[in-house]
């Protein structure tokens, strides 16, 4: 998909739209994504994507409820099933950037981060969203999944040590996942990564939070986990102690780090 396309389909769906710019951005794993007049997001789906009017649906109940920005799918092509919404322009930053943040900014933004999964996590009650169609996290997939990977892992010609590091997060992780009922189901974004948090350029403040291509019912430590692995640890550490302050509930770590090892090592 290229900005002759995407300008292509653009002036046929929408005749009076004047196009002036449209630039290519990083993309993730799903959608190609353009910028259209440094005001508009047009991401395209690389495959078919039925969940989009799900997803639209649970972020127009989400916007009143949630402090910080989010994606506002307005138009959703049926051929291309491509969405445009506002775009929320802001500095990017990676790990390595957060580490030279001063102590206020990093508070900053665990705050904001701890407030936005708070927010999150109690907006929509359980009910509406399973009227809507949310997907429920799929536990049992997910540790058949686990168990798969770390076999493979196992094999990789690596530190004997690290195998062994793996493999006991591995067992961690399936013994809370087996253990799900007992945990608090609420609305994931199930995607919280470094990538998918805009940060205002001058203050550092959460500006807001894209990409719900993932949202699913489930409990709620699983949004901690890709947080865990792209985040500097005193910085994640701090959310989670934030997130209990704000919510009373108790966010355990060892599973929490069992899941994210999970993460790493599949992709090794």
């Amino acid at each position: 998909m290229t900005p002759q396309n995407i300008k292509k389909i653009l002036k046929s769906d929408f005749p009076d739209l004047q196009i002036k710019t449209i630039k290519k951005i990083p993309e993730g794993w799903r959608n190609y994504v353009f910028l259209v007049n440094n005001s508009l997001i047009v991401r395209f789906p690389k495959q078919i994507n039925p969940f989009i009017k799900i997803q639209k649906q649970v972020l127009q109940k989400l916007s009143p409820k949630i402090s910080y920005k989010l994606p506002t799918i307005h138009y959703i092509n049926p051929t291309y099933c491509y969405s445009i919404y506002p775009a929320i322009l802001a500095c990017s930053y990676t790990k390595f950037d957060f580490v030279n943040f001063t102590n206020t900014e990093k508070q900053r933004i665990s705050y904001d981060l701890a407030n936005f999964l708070n927010q999150l996590h109690s907006a929509i009650n359980l009910k509406e969203l399973m009227d809507i169609g949310v997907p429920t996290f799929d536990y049992q997939k997910e540790i058949e999944d686990i168990k798969t990977e770390t076999k493979k892992f196992l094999k990789l010609n690596l530190d004997a040590q690290l195998k062994a590091f793996v493999e006991s997060q591995a067992k961690i992780a399936v013994q809370h996942l087996s253990l799900s009922q007992k945990y608090l189901p609420v609305l994931l974004h199930n995607d919280l990564h470094i990538k998918n948090i805009i940060l205002e350029c001058e203050t550092k403040n959460l500006n807001g939070v894209i990409d719900f291509d993932d949202i699913k019912i489930g409990h709620y430590h699983l949004d901690f986990a890709n947080l865990a692995f792209s985040l500097p640890f005193d910085i994640f550490l701090s959310i989670t102690q934030q997130y209990t302050k704000l919510t009373g509930r108790d966010v355990y770590l060892d599973y929490v780090f069992a899941i994210a090892t999970d993460y790493v090592a599949s992709n090794l």
